[in-house]
């Protein structure tokens, strides 16, 4: 493994020169690859501009999409549905992206039947989250070891991060050495491992303990269903689902609340222990997330909710609102009835 240092600005701004390596690697592709360039005002987003320059004039043919991105994210490269770059392709890390390509390009290396088996039965598509760093001599085998699991379903989701670009990020996460991946949010391998280090991780994950970042993602790839049962297994709703029911993204949430209901379609009672804290949620969130909390009270709210329910229709003045309390009223009569 190796101890990561700080990197200059200096160091981050050099023009890729490997020109040889880019048209050979043009050359085995099948087809134009796809590349979208996330971007936001953080300062190291002006760093990925050299690296576009120079790929947009060695692949022409190759579309570069921009996507905005809130400033809390961090800039970098989207490549197909699962990798995530926030590394400027320079050098060894210019081979990798080039690798990365040639895998969504139906050119993966294949993996060993006995670790395929393994993989082709996991429960849910694992997140990687990989911490690299340029002077590392380990980490362009160890990200090139997660490749081929990007491409074979259930096709893991993976984010490679420089930490010594990304040092705040490196910190927050303990990041004392480089390779580190962190598996589904949970667990973490630094230096040197094995496919099956990585698969006895992933098998073992508690799906209660994945973070919002991996349930989102889940609703993404519609996969609501898996979710829901997860949940009635454990019988349990997991707590960073939570957040999900009101987030800000609409489609985001409506992914969660179909997960909710699919709960309650099989343990009503377990559905409506959620209530409680949605209600509690309701005045610091948005009139729309207002709407669908109301609703779901009127769902799977029982007669107990219809004091409260009153006396915010009383109350409340949004003629949206006012209406959404309305349907819950009646609902709730109507099932109590």
């Amino acid at each position: 493994m190796t101890h990561i240092r700080a990197t200059t600005v200096r160091e981050w701004i050099k023009i890729p020169t490997d020109r040889r390596y880019l048209e050979q690697w043009r050359v085995k592709l099948n087809r134009p690859p796809l590349v979208q360039f996330l971007i936001n005002k953080r300062p190291e987003t002006e760093l990925f501009a050299p690296f576009l320059e120079l790929f947009q004039t060695i692949v022409p043919e190759a579309p570069i999409l921009t996507e905005p991105i809130p400033d809390t994210e961090l800039p970098g490269l989207a490549l197909g549905e699962n990798w995530r770059v926030h590394a400027v392709p320079e050098g060894k890390r210019l081979e990798i992206l080039g690798d990365i390509l040639l895998a969504l390009d139906n050119q993966a290396p294949p993996l060993t039947p006995e670790v395929l088996n393994r993989w082709q039965n996991l429960p849910l598509a694992p997140e990687l989250t990989v911490f690299i760093a340029p002077q590392c001599p380990y980490c362009p085998q160890m990200v090139r070891q997660l490749i081929p699991l990007s491409v074979t379903p259930p096709r893991a989701s993976v984010i490679m991060i420089d930490a010594g670009l990304f040092t705040e990020l490196a910190r927050e996460h303990e990041i004392k050495a480089v390779p580190t991946v962190i598996v589904n949010g949970v667990y973490r391998l630094t230096g040197a491992f094995s496919l099956t280090d990585l698969l006895e991780l992933a098998e073992k994950t508690d799906p209660a303990q994945l973070p919002a970042s991996v349930l989102e993602r889940m609703l993404k790839e519609g996969q609501a269903g898996q979710l829901a049962a997860f949940m009635v297994a454990q019988g349990v709703i997991f707590p960073n689902f939570l957040p999900l029911l009101i987030h800000p993204e609409i489609n985001i949430r409506l992914g969660a609340m179909v997960v909710l209901e699919s709960i309650g379609e099989e343990n009503p009672d377990l559905t409506a222990t959620v209530l409680s804290w949605l209600w509690e949620a309701l005045p610091a969130s948005e009139i729309p997330v207002q709407g669908d909390i109301i609703y779901l009270i009127g769902e799977w709210g029982d007669a107990g909710w219809q004091e409260t329910l009153r006396t915010a229709l009383a109350a409340a003045i949004d003629p949206d609102l006012r209406e959404a309390l309305e349907e819950a009223l009646d609902k709730i009569q109507a099932s109590s009835a």
